[in-house]
């Protein structure tokens, strides 16, 4: 049908079919008198030098030092924070959500950065101890975000008071966390 094509469209190549061309006439085409399944109108799109363009890495991210109280790159170059504020995207990894198109549009926005909260006690409720992955998923996920262009500023704590009572158990917290991207 037309939405399965619109869907694929948005999973793969991040936008909808042009209105104004015949690429959806043509997979429904393809689809109806070819017998074709989703799945091979996915392989199909995924052969486009389109998804080669939307999909192909970024450039590394260089290291971010201080010089002189600004930013710089590893190079020298200024390095300026246009960020993007997704709390709970690190909650949305963790749950196994498809996030590249979400992180595809704050790249194309402009954003070179997105600022995360390591837990929330709000609803959606967002607790470290609810998650037995949490500490080992730091690395991958700062990583995925890398691998699309993005810096990464994780706030460790938001809410703590009401998931960590004692001190101790916010500096274990902090220390895991910090092993956790020290590795």
């Amino acid at each position: 049908t037309a939405a399965t094509i619109d869907t694929l469209y948005q999973e793969e190549l991040l936008r909808s079919p042009l209105p104004d061309n015949q690429a959806l006439a043509n997979w429904l085409y393809h689809a109806r008198e070819g017998g074709h399944t989703g799945k091979w109108i996915r392989d199909r799109i995924r052969e486009s030098e389109e998804w080669q363009q939307v999909h192909a890495p970024p450039a590394p991210l260089e290291p971010i030092r201080i010089q002189n109280r600004r930013f710089v790159t590893s190079s020298g170059k200024p390095w300026i924070w246009k960020g993007s504020s997704d709390f709970l995207l690190y909650k949305r990894f963790l749950d196994g959500e498809y996030l590249l198109p979400l992180i595809q549009q704050r790249v194309d926005a402009g954003a070179n950065l997105v600022r995360v909260f390591g837990m929330v006690p709000y609803p959606p409720i967002f607790n470290p101890k609810d998650y037995p992955q949490y500490y080992e998923q730091l690395v991958p996920f700062a990583q995925y975000l890398e691998s699309n262009g993005l810096y990464l500023e994780f706030t460790v704590f938001a809410g703590a008071q009401d998931f960590m009572t004692t001190s101790a158990e916010k500096i274990t917290h902090f220390n895991r966390v910090c092993d956790a991207f020290r590795s």
